[in-house]
C-alpha cells in the first residue's frame, strides 16, 4: 500500500477478530498457542495499566500477524486517491446498518487534515472475500467523496422541503450513489455480472412517480457513468414527472414520495391534509412533535394513530332514560 500514511484500528474490534478467526480454526494451531502464550505472560505484569497495554499491544500484533488487516490493504491498494486522507480508523459497527464509510474534514476542507473511518462488523473477518466486496463498495464512496470531479458538497444538499420529500431525497440520492459504485465496479469484474440489475427493483420504487422510459434512462445513465457527480445525484433525487422538482413551495405530497413517519413510499395518501382530523393529529405528533399535517400521512399510517385516539365514552342514561 504505497503512500497511504496511517492505519488506525479500535482495540475492541481488533481484539474480538483475533478471538473469532482463532476459535473458527481459521489459524495455524503453532501461531494459536504463540499468541497465547503471550497473553497468559501478561498476566503477570503488576501494574493494571500495564497490563491493558500489554493486552492492546498484544492483540495487533496477533491482528496484523495472522494477516487479518490484508484485505483492507488490498483494497486501498486499488484506489490511489485514498492516500490524500491523514490516517483511516476502522471501527467496530454494532449493527448492519452502522456499516459504512464516511469523511472527516477540517471546516477550511484542507487536503493535511481529511480522515476516514470505516464501520465493520467483526463477523466480516470470518469471510474475507465478503469483506472485500463490502469494503470495494465503501471505500469507493470515501474515494469519490475526495474526487474534486465527484464535487461532493452535502452542504448543497436541499433541506428545506418536507420531512416526506427530505426523506424521500435522501433515499434516491443514496440509491443513484450505490448505483454508481455498482455500475464502475461490475464493469471492473469486481462484482459479479448482474448486480446492477439487482438494483433495478429499489430503483423503481423510489423512483415511481417517473415513467418507465424516464426511469429507465435515468438508471442506464447513472450505472453506466465511470465519472459520476454529486450535482447530478442532486439534480436526479429531486426529479418529478416532467423534470419538476421536489419544490418546497408544493403543499401536497407526491405520488410515490415517502411518507415521513413511516418512511415507505405510498401512492395512498391522505388527501386533502384538511381530512385529517385534529385528534388524529395529536396523536402523531405525541411521536413526531415536528409534525404537520401539511406534511401528509399515507393512509396506513392514518390508520395506525387513529386506532391511538382515545375513544369518548357515551353519556350515562338519565333517570328519566333508566325509567322509561
Amino acid at each position: 500500500m504505497k503512500g497511504f500514511p496511517a492505519l488506525r484500528f479500535e482495540p475492541d474490534l481488533v481484539e474480538e477478530a483475533v478471538f473469532r478467526v482463532i476459535h473458527a480454526g481459521m489459524v495455524d494451531r503453532r501461531i494459536t498457542a504463540r499468541i497465547e502464550r503471550r497473553r497468559n505472560r501478561i498476566y503477570d505484569v503488576p501494574s493494571a495499566r500495564d497490563r491493558e497495554a500489554g493486552f492492546m499491544t498484544a492483540a495487533m500484533d496477533a491482528f496484523t500477524g495472522i494477516g487479518l488487516d490484508r484485505v483492507l490493504r488490498e483494497t486501498l491498494d486499488e484506489l490511489p486517491n485514498l492516500s490524500a486522507l491523514t490516517e483511516l480508523r476502522v471501527m467496530k459497527a454494532r449493527s448492519p446498518a452502522d456499516e459504512h464509510a464516511d469523511l472527516f474534514v477540517r471546516s477550511d476542507l484542507s487536503n493535511e487534515n481529511q480522515s476516514g473511518v470505516v464501520w465493520l462488523l467483526v463477523g466480516r473477518f470470518l469471510e474475507p472475500e465478503t469483506m472485500r466486496r463490502f469494503l470495494r463498495r465503501e471505500l469507493l464512496h470515501l474515494s469519490d467523496m475526495l474526487d474534486e470531479r465527484f464535487g461532493y458538497n452535502p452542504d448543497a444538499v436541499p433541506n428545506d422541503r418536507s420531512p416526506g420529500r427530505q426523506n424521500l431525497f435522501r433515499d434516491r440520492y443514496r440509491l443513484l450513489w450505490e448505483l454508481s459504485v455498482t455500475g464502475r465496479l461490475e464493469r471492473s469484474g469486481k462484482l459479479p455480472a448482474g448486480t446492477v440489475d439487482s438494483l433495478r427493483p429499489a430503483f423503481d420504487h423510489v423512483f415511481g412517480a417517473l415513467e418507465e422510459a424516464e426511469r429507465e434512462k435515468d438508471f442506464q445513465r447513472v450505472a453506466g457513468d465511470e465519472c459520476p457527480r454529486h450535482e447530478l445525484f442532486v439534480t436526479l433525487a429531486g426529479r418529478e414527472p416532467n423534470g419538476a422538482g421536489l419544490e418546497k413551495d408544493q403543499d401536497t405530497p407526491q405520488r410515490g414520495e415517502a411518507c415521513p413517519l413511516c418512511r415507505f413510499p405510498t401512492f395512498d395518501w391522505m388527501e386533502p391534509p384538511s381530512s385529517i382530523a385534529a385528534e388524529v393529529a395529536a396523536a402523531v405528533q405525541v411521536a413526531f412533535s415536528s409534525w404537520q399535517p401539511s406534511d401528509g400521512i399515507c393512509r396506513r399510517c392514518h390508520e395506525v394513530y387513529e386506532l391511538r385516539v382515545p375513544r369518548k365514552q357515551p353519556d350515562p342514561p338519565t333517570r328519566g332514560e333508566l325509567q322509561a
